[in-house]
């Protein structure tokens, strides 16, 4: 057995007790998601929500990507 379900008050309930599998342990996971979701929709009705761009350009193949010129790292 292990020393959680040994000195927990509800005997290991992962449900309800205090490990950090249970809907205590959880419920600051929700609070972040919930404030994160608001935040998105707050920025996305004001229109500030900077979306990067995913993929290669219109045109353009991983074939002219590999042509490319590539630019040397500094340092």
């Amino acid at each position: 057995m292990s020393a959680a379900v040994l000195f927990s008050a509800t005997g290991g309930n992962p449900f309800v007790g205090l490990l950090p599998v249970g809907i205590i342990g959880g419920s600051a996971f929700i609070v972040v998601a919930a404030l994160m979701l608001w935040d998105l929709h707050r920025r996305e009705k004001a229109g500030t929500l900077d979306m990067p761009k995913a993929g290669l350009p219109d045109g353009m193949t991983k074939a002219d990507l590999a042509r490319a010129p590539r630019e040397q790292p500094s340092g």
